[in-house]
């Protein structure tokens, strides 16, 4: 140890005595270590530490999906969710929840409550102790017991102060009817970080839904279950996909196209933002691995300049052991002041990270602990190791009296040009990965904020609005109606409707659909549907191409109508002409006329798909008792506000949500792939920087090494082209090299990356050719700037600089 301290001091004074080279390694390593520290600081909290709960392992989401379409997955229904409870050989509980937007009107008259309902064995799946009171049980799960609530610990402080007697109070809450609910328990602050109930004030009984258990074709619910102990995801999945095809078997006409799919319960709640701070990780990996070989590359070159130093060393009893460690503890120094500052880095480079990217799940948890610490000094343990091992091997095995006898140190070395070499093929390689990586990105990136997505979303914006559920039938639509005429009359306004849900606002609702004239035999289809007031599509920028659009002639009593997109047309009417179609939705089973067809829409932006099968019921004929009001506005800074003042007017009882700008979703829904794309962008470009560092010094060196055998040559009458043709011929072969290895790399991780980042572009010819020709012609120009230079040599002083 003492010996080692002493390689520590002796290594100091190294490195104050040669202060450029110092500053270049700390500064490469701080950059890469700071950007891992900064990547393992995110991932960590997401990623990598489990659920709070208990065996959280044992925890998974559960979705249904049909056979066409398996991308594309729904919640279930009430009615399977009991099935797959009975049926099932490897499920230990099982629970069903949606969200349940209310409004209180004790205490805080007209105030959004953001609910959740759930079954009761989402504290089986997911047990918890109540902070106060008790928790649901299965009694409480029916009507005339169920009125009662849990608070999350959040609104209780909140709302209540953190009232020790809050159990036993009640709250007036209001969706549908308005109800007395008792308070029968507060639940403990680990419950909210789960993300999908961080949000969430209080919590309520299924039951209260008044569509609950309505029909099996409402598959509204999430699903979150736990596994029997000692059960795999993987066999869990085979018993799920059992039970799938045994409901298929019993209600073809519900589940007839249905299966399971079964996934641990962390992937679903970090969603795809998982998959991206994994390639991300992966990705900051590679330019660690960069910033290392970059800087070894620089420690060998130093330690063959002192050889003559190293030879003294021995000769006078030193071992090699000894100068091994003291490389080694050079090294370490480097590592360790890199890691400082890379500390520094790491701090400024997480708040960057979270304020440029979209919300990321779990980020709550990011800090600065003994964790990230442990993890810093480990890779700045490695790295220093990484960076001093090359040079103590080579340098340390050279022959004595050959070191004594060069002097300055300028002797070529051929062993140590190719393990630079190899270096910066290696560097070329990993750069030419993550280029190539940063390029797939800016493709997906463009594609998304270039995207047509079938409807207008500038000038428009969205209000959600919910009817009691006590009014009914033609009471509501008319509600409808009336609001949509005073927002009309607002100034500013260009047209105005109301839909049940809409691109990128509402919920996914999907029916099953029978088309007339078709064999019997043949499965329903299932579309999502809409339901719609009149100039929807006008409203909307939606093109209407055959047929009419929905009048106010489309009364409850008149025949029944509805419009399809092309989408529906294309797979569901196939070759029938559609306007005039007649089609039986599974809900009721009454016939209904197709009278328009409109074009398809992007279902969502990231995907570059258009949305699947849809059809659209007027509201007069199909009530919902929520909606959303769509304004289109060339001034909506000055109609939102005035929004829900001009609905409530029309009727008091309506609840009215916030106003959202439909611009902003859509900015919203590019920020994940703009996120990946400014850090894979910055990753790339730092590698690329290093990799063209490592070719500068690579042909730097050997000019240096090689100076007097250029004099020679040049006075012998050598060209311009020999001479740089000596020069470059190494670090041509490490181009060519690290360029295969890169483009063989990018090709084997394509798998991965796609599996791991499902948006992005697939990999192409195009974007692996102009990745490749970036990095070579940067290797290029680095390759040739220092070889210009030597061309300037004068023989006569290189001759006799050795």
């Amino acid at each position: 140890m003492l010996a080692f301290l002493r390689d520590l001091r002796y290594g100091v004074r190294a490195l104050r005595a040669n202060p450029a080279f110092a500053f270049a390694a700390a500064t490469t390593i701080a950059v890469a270590v700071g950007a891992t520290a900064a990547m393992f600081s995110i991932v960590r909290p997401v990623l990598l530490e489990p659920l709070p709960f208990v065996n959280p392992d044992r925890l998974v989401s559960m979705e249904t999906f049909r056979f066409d379409s398996p991308n594309r997955t729904r919640g279930a229904s009430l009615q399977e969710l009991g099935d797959w409870k009975e049926q099932s050989h490897t499920i230990a509980a099982v629970a069903g929840w949606r969200d349940w937007g209310m409004s209180r009107h004790d205490g805080a008259p007209g105030e959004s409550v953001y609910g959740v309902i759930v079954t009761p064995d989402i504290f089986t799946v997911l047990p918890v102790q109540p902070q106060l009171g008790r928790l649901f049980n299965d009694e409480d799960d029916a009507q005339g017991r169920n009125t009662i609530v849990l608070l999350s610990h959040d609104y209780w402080l909140s709302r209540f102060g953190g009232d020790e007697h809050v159990v036993g109070r009640t709250m007036v809450l209001e969706r549908g009817p308005r109800a007395t609910y008792t308070v029968v328990g507060v639940l403990p602050p680990v419950f909210s970080e789960l993300p999908s109930f961080a949000a969430a004030q209080v919590f309520a009984l299924s039951s209260i839904d008044p569509d609950a258990g309505r029909n099996r074709n409402l598959r509204n619910r999430r699903v979150f279950a736990r596994l029997t102990d000692g059960v795999s995801i993987e066999q869990a999945r085979q018993d799920m996909q059992r039970v799938g095809r045994q409901l298929a078997s019993q209600y073809p006409d519900s589940n007839g196209q249905w299966n399971v799919a079964v996934r641990p319960l962390i992937e679903e709640e970090v969603g795809s933002i998982g998959g991206a701070l994994r390639a991300l990780f992966a990705a900051v990996g590679f330019v660690l691995l960069i910033a290392c070989t970059n800087v070894a590359a620089l420690q060998l070159a130093r330690a063959l300049s002192r050889r003559h130093e190293f030879a003294i060393r021995q000769a006078v009893g030193g071992d090699r052991v000894d100068l091994a460690r003291a490389l080694v503890a050079e090294g370490l120094l480097i590592a360790i002041i890199g890691g400082a500052c890379g500390l520094a880095v790491d701090m400024w480079l997480v708040d960057a990270i979270l304020a440029a990217g979209p919300a990321i799940p779990r980020a709550d948890r990011v800090r600065v602990d003994s964790s990230l610490l442990a993890f810093t000094a480990l890779i700045c343990l490695m790295a220093g190791v990484v960076v001093a091992l090359p040079a103590s091997i080579l340098t340390t095995r050279s022959d004595l009296s050959r070191g004594l006898r060069e002097g300055n140190g300028r002797l070529p070395n051929a062993r140590a040009q190719r393990w630079r070499m190899t270096f910066v093929g290696v560097q070329l390689a990993l750069a030419l990965i993550l280029i190539t990586g940063a390029t797939r990105s800016v493709q997906t990136f463009a594609a998304v904020v270039t995207i047509r997505p079938g409807f207008d979303p500038n000038n428009l914006a969205m209000v959600s609005v919910v009817v009691p559920v006590e009014k009914k039938g033609g009471e509501v639509a008319a509600l409808y109606s009336r609001a949509i005429d005073a927002i009309r009359t607002l100034p500013h306004v260009q047209a105005t409707t109301a839909a049940s849900a809409g691109p990128l606002f509402g919920g996914i609702e999907t029916i099953d659909i029978r088309v007339e004239g078709h064999s019997t035999s043949e499965p329903k289809e299932s579309a999502r549907y809409f339901n719609i007031e009149p100039e929807f599509f006008k409203t909307m920028g939606i093109v209407l191409l055959a047929g009419r659009d929905f009048t106010a002639e489309d009364r409850a009593n008149a025949p029944a109508v509805a419009i399809v997109n092309d989408a529906f047309a294309r797979r569901m009417l196939k070759r029938q002409d559609p306007i005039g179609a007649r089609v039986s939705p599974g809900r009721d089973g009454d016939i209904v006329n197709i009278v328009g067809v409109v074009s398809d829409i992007v279902e969502d932006p990231r995907t570059r798909t258009a949305a699947g099968p849809e059809i659209f019921f007027p509201y007069a004929q199909q009530t919902r008792w929520a909606t959303y009001v769509v304004v289109r506005s060339d001034n909506l800074p000055v109609v939102l506000p005035l929004l829900a003042d001009r609905i409530r007017a029309i009727d008091s009882s309506l609840r009215v949500g916030s106003p959202i700008v439909v611009a902003d979703l859509m900015a919203r829904a590019a920020r994940a792939p703009r996120f990946t794309m400014l850090l894979l962008g910055g990753f790339a470009a730092i590698a690329l920087l290093l990799s063209a560092i490592g070719v500068y010094g690579l042909v730097n060196y050997s000019t240096a090494q090689r100076t007097r055998e250029i004099g020679l040559r040049l006075s012998l009458g050598a060209g311009r082209r020999d001479i740089l043709a000596l020069l470059a011929r190494g670090a041509i072969l490490a181009i060519v090299g690290g360029s295969a290895a890169g483009i063989a790399g990018t090709v084997a991780l394509n798998r991965v990356m796609a599996a791991a980042l499902p948006l992005m572009e697939p990999l192409g010819t195009t974007s692996l050719l102009s990745s490749w020709g970036m990095l070579v012609s940067v290797g290029v120009v680095a390759c040739y700037l220092p070889a210009r230079r030597a061309l300037r040599i004068d023989p006569a002083t290189a001759l006799r600089s050795s």
